[in-house]
């Protein structure tokens, strides 16, 4: 992940593939993998929340086990997540509860903790 703070929050975030090109010119062009494309709009709802850039990064942090850990609400890695058959795994976790992993489809709309 590329992340600009600014004073104590942060200002913008980029997640891409640890092997994805970018150059110095240009650190901020999109990943082309869905998974990463959706969780870096996840991270960006994420620093809207924590208006500290300390607990951003806390938060953050639970992605450790993104490929491994399975969704909260069904109990799997991989989900259907697009009309392209594309499977992704849980890349939202809860503000709260940190250590909650859901897949996009599978979180509680109604509820208002992200």
């Amino acid at each position: 992940a590329v992340v600009s703070t600014q004073s104590t929050g942060v200002e913008r975030i980029i997640v891409h593939s640890f092997n994805e090109e970018t150059t110095n010119d240009n650190i901020w062009p999109p990943s082309k993998f869905t998974v990463f494309t959706r969780l870096t709009e996840v991270a960006n709802s994420a620093s809207l929340h924590f208006m500290n850039a300390s607990k951003f990064f806390v938060w953050l942090s639970y992605y450790q086990n993104l490929y491994s850990q399975p969704c909260t609400a069904c109990g799997k890695i991989l989900c259907d997540e697009t009309d392209k058959d594309k499977f992704l795994p849980p890349v939202r976790r809860d503000f709260n509860q940190m250590d909650k992993a859901y897949h996009l489809s599978c979180y509680n709309i109604g509820d208002d903790s992200f």
